[in-house]
């Protein structure tokens, strides 16, 4: 036997072949793509039903994704057009409000609760509320912390954990660790320097 021989991929069975030939069909493409259709159709009334039922009294406009997970959705505050992404967790045990525009990216954590290190063992828990005013955005993987408010129209950056107060317009990078502040749209105000010291 031969290198090349050894090395050469073995033929597909026959009835591997003619399964990829029958899933490459028109007819099962279209079935297929029909299914997957109705799937995305049902999971949008899903998201939209699961939502209203946990927590009525978000404004008009708000989604959010059926992955998301809730805990206390009755401490939980939502203004209009707010859009919360899949696999985000809201951990209301204090309030959360999230302002009109708000817009939390995927996977991010808000969560109000943790525990006293600095009491004896076992360390009791406590909760902090957090609000995100109009306009902010927390991107993808971003942790906020309770007690925090994040200010109006603050993007917080991907995989930032802010356990601070963020001022409004400023803009977290969570890489560098820096907090640049940027003028209000619209606004005729410079912005201020950057901060290299700021520890989100």
């Amino acid at each position: 036997m031969t290198q090349v021989e050894a090395n050469a991929i073995p033929a597909m069975p026959a009835h591997k072949v003619a399964i990829r030939k029958l899933a490459a069909s028109a007819p099962v493409r279209l079935v297929a793509l029909t299914v997957n259709r109705m799937l995305w159709v049902l999971g949008r009334v899903w998201t939209h039903l699961r939502f209203k039922a946990l927590v009525p009294q978000a404004g008009e406009g708000s989604i959010c994704h059926w992955s998301v997970e809730i805990k206390a959705p009755e401490n939980l505050t939502v203004g209009r057009r707010v859009r919360i992404n899949p696999k985000v967790i809201l951990g209301a045990a204090s309030p959360i409000s999230l302002g009109d525009d708000v817009v939390i990216a995927q996977g991010a954590m808000i969560e109000t609760g943790g525990v006293d290190p600095f009491k004896p063992l076992p360390y009791p828990h406590l909760s902090k509320p957090i609000t995100i005013e109009r306009g902010a955005w927390i991107a993808a993987g971003a942790i906020v912390l309770g007690g925090v408010t994040i200010g109006e129209g603050a993007v917080i950056g991907a995989g930032a954990v802010i356990s601070k107060d963020v001022p409004p317009y400023a803009m977290i990078n969570a890489a560098a660790n820096r907090m640049f502040i940027r003028p209000a749209l619209g606004s005729r105000r410079p912005a201020p320097a950057s901060d290299p010291e700021m520890n989100a």
